[in-house]
C-alpha cells in the first residue's frame, strides 16, 4: 500500500512540473516581434491617356525612387520575409525595384486584387489574415488607405499624407498579426525618397 502511496505521489509530481513546463515554454514564445512595412507606389505616369488607371506604369523618376528606397531599406538591415502587393502596374514596378534592393525573390511576391482602390478595413483584414509564420511583411498598396492603416496601427505619428514611395514602418509584440489591435504598434520610421532630393549622385 505505501509503495502504491509513494509510486502515485511520482506520478503526480512529475505531471505537475511536466505542466509547468509546457505553460512557461507557451508563454515563453508567446509574443514575438511583428513589423509591418506600409509602402505607397512610386510615382506613375498620366501621359498616356488611352491607358486606364491601374495599367498606368512609373515614370523614369519614380523608377529611379524604387530603386533608392530599396537601397535605403537594405541599408536599415531589413529582412522581408513576406511582399503583398496591389497588382497594379505601378505597384508591381515599384515592388520588383524595392525587392532587388533587398534581394528578396521577386517570383515570391504576392499579388492581391482587394489592394487596388481598397478601403481601409479591407487593407487591415489582409494585414491580420498575414500567416503567423512571417514576422517582417511589406504590404505595396496605394492612398488613401496606406494612410489610414498606418493611423489605426499605432498613434504615435499622425499621418495625413505619404508622398509617392514613401515607406511607414510599424512593429509589434504578438503571437499573430490576427490578434494586431487599435493603436497598439509602435511607430519605428517613416522615409521617402523626397529625404534624399539634395543628395548628389
Amino acid at each position: 500500500m505505501r509503495i502504491f502511496i509513494f509510486l502515485s505521489a511520482l506520478v503526480f509530481l512529475f505531471s505537475c512540473n511536466n505542466e509547468k513546463n509546457t505553460t512557461g515554454d507557451v508563454n515563453s514564445t508567446h509574443k514575438e516581434p511583428r513589423t509591418i512595412y506600409l509602402i505607397r507606389h512610386a510615382k506613375s505616369s498620366h501621359k498616356d491617356t488611352s491607358l486606364t488607371d491601374f495599367d498606368r506604369p512609373l515614370m523614369k523618376k519614380g523608377k529611379a525612387a524604387a530603386v533608392l528606397m530599396g537601397e535605403k531599406l537594405m541599408n536599415r538591415g531589413i529582412i522581408l520575409d513576406k511582399m503583398i502587393i496591389s497588382p497594379s502596374k505601378r505597384t508591381k514596378s515599384t515592388a520588383k525595384r524595392i525587392a532587388k534592393g533587398l534581394t528578396f525573390e521577386k517570383d515570391s511576391i504576392q499579388h492581391d486584387t482587394i489592394i487596388y482602390k481598397c478601403k481601409t478595413q479591407e487593407l487591415i483584414s489582409i494585414i491580420r489574415n498575414v500567416d503567423p509564420e512571417y514576422k517582417s511583411v511589406a504590404i505595396i498598396g496605394h492612398n488613401p488607405s496606406t494612410i489610414q492603416a498606418a493611423n489605426h496601427f499605432q498613434k504615435d505619428t499622425i499621418f495625413t499624407a505619404v508622398p509617392t514611395c514613401g515607406v511607414i514602418a510599424i512593429r509589434f509584440e504578438s503571437a499573430s498579426w490576427s490578434n494586431l489591435g487599435h493603436k497598439e504598434g509602435k511607430f519605428l520610421f517613416f522615409d521617402c525618397p523626397k529625404n534624399y532630393k539634395d543628395q548628389k549622385e
